[in-house]
């Protein structure tokens, strides 16, 4: 066999393996839009990876949505250990940011709106749970914007001064409080 048939036939072999091979690589595990991923009722058991080495004011992901409707949801069946809030192995909360620098965690920015977001404990807002707080801290620094030094309006250190000063003037007691004494 001369040697340019071989070599065509070759080319020819490994062309068509690659029109063959290369929908089967494909379809593997694509990430479908508009479907539920996996597909076929299968369900992924281990974290899928989205990793990337974006700069400054840039992200590795972007999630937008153009119309009415909200951006994202996320959604888990993770269960509370109240000993171990700060422990994802333990507690593993369904949303977890970690900057692995000394920057900020996260954002939550929005334009012009009265309401920049809701802590939700249960089903409505109507329903209020005395036993869930909104969120847990163990950070001591004041929270800007955030700190309860005022109260109806009140700074605190109003209060303090009113609260120290003395009543303006003491009602005489009566008969029956002396005679208690």
């Amino acid at each position: 066999m001369p040697r340019s048939s071989r070599s065509a036939r070759l080319a020819a072999a490994v062309t068509l393996a690659m029109f063959v091979a290369a929908p089967l690589a494909l379809a593997a595990d694509p990430v479908g839009l508009g479907v539920r991923n996996p597909r076929g009722g299968s369900t992924a058991t281990h974290e899928t990876e989205i990793i990337a080495a974006t700069g400054k004011d840039a992200y590795g992901t972007r999630q937008s949505n153009t119309g009415a409707g909200g951006g994202a949801i996320y959604g888990c069946r993770s269960s509370l250990d109240l000993g171990a809030l700060g422990d994802p192995a333990r507690s593993t909360p369904c949303l977890r940011v970690n900057n692995l620098r000394g920057g900020k965690a996260f954002d939550f920015a929005f334009d012009s709106g009265p309401i920049g977001g809701v802590f939700q404990s249960g089903a409505s807002l109507l329903t209020p749970n005395p036993r869930a707080a909104p969120f847990v801290t163990n950070a001591t620094a004041v929270a800007i914007g955030l700190n309860a030094d005022r109260l109806d309006g009140r700074h605190a250190t109003d209060l303090i001064a009113e609260a120290r000063s003395p009543p303006a003037s003491t009602p005489p007691r009566s008969a029956a409080c002396r005679a208690r004494r």
